[in-house]
Formats: structure tokens, sequence, C-alpha cells
């Protein structure tokens, strides 16, 4: 909504701007407490619902850093808030400087946590977690500062506005509510790659890991294209935000067709690259790094998809309706495991038909947003600012 506060007169803009990131903070605070009620029961079900053996030593690492997370989720929760404030005022240069810096506190602060370098308490691999935590609260005394001085917006105290919060709500909670959901069924579909055999698993999340990168560059684009579809819009111009979104989607796909290209090759060398970068010859395991490179070969294609559905999520998110979002996303990633488990059992594809569906999920979880999103703006759906 900031970037539709934007749009009013410069005497009113900063306390416009200023009213509505003290309302998405409040919000901010309700979701940090479900995070927190959360927080004792979210390992326990992660691990049983990839099927992993809770009684192993292993598990209790990774629970604490798990509980780590989610405590110190405080500075995540309100960053986002702010982070987006930067963006929907046009001051992307200052949220990268201060998520630069953010960054830069994390690599420092999660090795001397970890392993209890200096006056640091050792506190091993929840110590990530706690430097991490610690970074974040950083990035929101930045953001605050460049709000304040770059952007002439300062945050007062304000009650809640429940009527606000409630619009905020009816944006966020459809895209929060697809997360959800696109984790559990991650979830499940981590179930049916270790029934495929457990190297299956680890692969899974070595290649995503490759993936980040490419997801990395679509998220901007999608930020990117929630702005101006949310300015243009806001401004009543439908076909400049239209106009806006293609171009934006069309250079999104250019842009992750190098990551297409690489991962396809390095999918073909039979993991040779990645055994490379996971640990070197004779350190990587082999079985892992062969299911990875088929991973990755079968996702290339799904890279171009993932740019266009990425791009339309931003303008659905611009035109202030993100339902489609969730009503699209919920039933196709929903569909996904019954598909798989059916592909990779009944008719005995194994871990093919895993990658099989998730490609295929992919093109059409795509197409389909797309598609709405046109619909939209043809129907001159996309919100004005009021």
């Amino acid at each position: 909504m900031a970037h539709r506060a934007c749009l009013l007169a410069p005497s009113l803009r900063a306390r416009g701007v200023a009213a509505v990131v003290a309302n998405g903070l409040w919000g901010a605070c309700a979701t940090y407490v479900v995070l927190l009620c959360a927080a004792p029961l979210v390992p326990a079900l992660y691990a049983q619902g990839l099927g992993l053996d809770v009684t192993h030593a292993s598990y209790t690492l990774g629970k604490g850093h798990l509980q780590a997370m989610f405590v110190g989720s405080f500075g995540l929760v309100f960053g986002n808030v702010l982070e987006a404030t930067c963006r929907g005022l046009g001051r992307t240069k200052e949220s990268l400087n201060c998520v630069v810096v953010a960054v830069l506190a994390a690599a420092v602060l999660d090795p001397l946590l970890m392993f209890g370098w200096g006056p640091f308490p050792k506190c091993g691999i929840a110590g990530a977690a706690i430097g991490a935590a610690l970074a974040a609260c950083l990035n929101v005394v930045l953001h605050l500062w460049a709000l304040r001085d770059k952007c002439g917006v300062a945050l007062r105290w304000t009650p809640p506005n429940l009527q606000m919060i409630k619009n905020m709500a009816a944006i966020g909670l459809p895209l929060a509510s697809s997360g959800v959901v696109f984790t559990l069924v991650t979830i499940a579909l981590g179930r049916v790659a270790s029934g495929c055999g457990p190297h299956h698993l680890a692969a899974m999340s070595l290649g995503q890991k490759f993936e980040a990168t490419a997801f990395t560059v679509c998220e901007g684009f999608r930020l990117a294209c929630a702005t101006l579809v949310g300015q243009w819009g806001g401004a009543g111009d439908q076909k400049a935000a239209k106009r806006a979104a293609s171009t934006i989607v069309k250079t999104c796909i250019l842009s992750v067709v190098p990551f297409a290209i690489v991962f396809f090759v390095m999918g073909s060398t039979g993991g040779g690259v990645i055994e490379a970068i996971a640990g070197g010859a004779g350190r990587a395991d082999t079985q892992v790094v062969s299911a990875a490179a088929l991973y990755l070969k079968w996702n290339s294609f799904a890279l171009l998809f993932l740019a266009i559905e990425a791009v339309a999520e931003g303008a659905f998110t611009g035109a202030g309706n993100t339902l489609p979002v969730l009503v699209i996303g919920a039933a196709c990633n929903v569909l996904r495991v019954p598909t798989a488990h059916y592909l990779a059992f009944s008719l005995g594809f194994g871990i093919t038909g895993l990658w099989a569906t998730i490609v295929g999920s992919q093109v059409v979880k795509a197409v389909l947003k797309w598609w709405w999103f046109k619909r939209e703006v043809r129907g001159g759906k996309i919100k004005k600012a009021k």
C-alpha cells in the first residue's frame, strides 16, 4: 500500500506513508506472535512430514536451529514491512544498501556465535540462526534511519487502524497462505523423494540450493513489477500497468535463460560440476550428486515458467488483488502430491515421476496466473489510489 500513498500530494505524502507503515508494523507484531506460538510445534511436524527419525542426534541440532529462527524472526517480519515501504517509495537503492550491511553482519556474526570465537558464546548450529536474527534487527534499524533521513518518513506511535490493517491483510493474507501451502506440499513431496531413495531427498535439497540463485533474480523482478503495476494502477492508467508487466516478464525470462542453460549442462555432465561445487571429488556423495544432476536437468526448463509466475504474482500484488495467487497456487501445488504419488509409485516411474510432476505443475501455474492477470487488466480491475 505504500506505493499508493506515494500518489498523494507532497505535503501529505510523508504522513500518509507513515500511517500505512505504522499499521503494517502492527500487522508484523501479530505475525511474530503467531510464529512464537508455532515455534515449539514446527520442528517435530516438519521432521515427521519428511519421515525423519526424531530420536536421531541430527534432529536435536536441527530443532534448536529451527526454534531459534522462529524466536528470532522479529527482525525479519518488521524488516519485510520496511523494505516494502522503500520499494513503494522508489528508494530501492537505499534499501539495498541496508540489506547488504545486514548480510555482511550476518556473515560475521554466524561463525562467531557458532564456534564461540572471542567473547562470544559457543551456540553450535543454533548460532547461525541467532546471528541471522541479530543481523535482521540491524536491518530494521538501518531501514528506519533510511526512511527518516532519505525519504522524509518519520514513524511515530500510532494506535492500530483496524480498517487499514484489514485492507493490508486482504492483499497479504492470500500471498502468505499460498506460501504456507507451498511449504507443506514441498514437505509432502520430500516424503515422495525419500520413498524413491534417501539420496533423492538430499539431492532435492541440493538442487534447490542451486535453483535459489535463479529464484533470487525472479524475486527482484517480482518486486519491481509489484511496484510499477501498483504505481500505474494507482494512477488509473491500466494500459501502462499492463505494458510495465509485459516488459518485466519478457526481461525476467531472458534473465533466467542463462541459468536454465547452465543447469541443463550441469545436469547433462553427470554431476561433475555439482560434485566440484558440493565438496570436491571423493568427498561428495556420488549418489546424491547424480540425483541432483537429474533434478537440475529436469527443472532447467521450468525456470522459464518460474519467471512468468514470479512476475504475475508481483503484478497481482501491485493490482491489489492477490486472491488468484492463492487460488491457482494452492490448487496446483496440492495436486502435486497425489500426482507425484501416482506417477512415482503406481505407474512405477520412480523419481522421474516426481520431477515430471514438479515441472508440469510449474508450467500450468505460470500460464494460469499470467492469463488471469491479463484478464484483470482487460476488465479494468486494477485498483486506483484513493
